[in-house]
């Protein structure tokens, strides 16, 4: 596993320890407001789906994937019967998207260069254009 060190290869191809991970996400994370351990069984759903997936190569671009996921689909679920019911957060499930992106262009073809060491640039944007339409 990388060390931080100058040289370090975030290259990995393998299997994770599902239980191992699902323990040092409890421990590092039980404490932020957001977390539910309910949720846990989603996060070890989706290292798996990332585990077998022979495009992700790389250690930072999982823990990029799965930091992003969790911000993006925290949200809070009512628990129980009506409006009396508990809220509890809940992490790494499906979400439906607010407003359904009306008004806002997601989605620019672009021109990528991989650079040294894994990292990416875009080069071009539709068009030819140096900048996002």
């Amino acid at each position: 596993m990388p060390n931080g060190t100058s040289g370090t290869s975030y290259a990995y191809r393998g299997t994770y320890d599902k239980d191992e991970f699902a323990k040092g996400y409890e421990s590092s994370f039980a404490h932020i407001q957001k977390f539910n351990k309910a949720s846990v069984q989603e996060l070890v759903s989706v290292l798996s789906m990332i585990e077998v997936d022979k495009r992700i190569i790389d250690l930072r671009w999982t823990a990029y994937m799965l930091a992003t996921m969790f911000i993006e689909t925290s949200h809070t679920v009512r628990m129980g019967r009506g409006h009396h019911g508990k809220k509890v957060w809940r992490n790494f499930a499906p979400v439906e998207e607010v407003g359904h992106g009306r008004g806002h262009v997601y989605y620019f073809p672009a021109k990528v260069k991989r650079l040294h060491g894994g990292d990416a640039r875009v080069t071009e944007w539709a068009g030819g254009r140096s900048s996002p339409p």
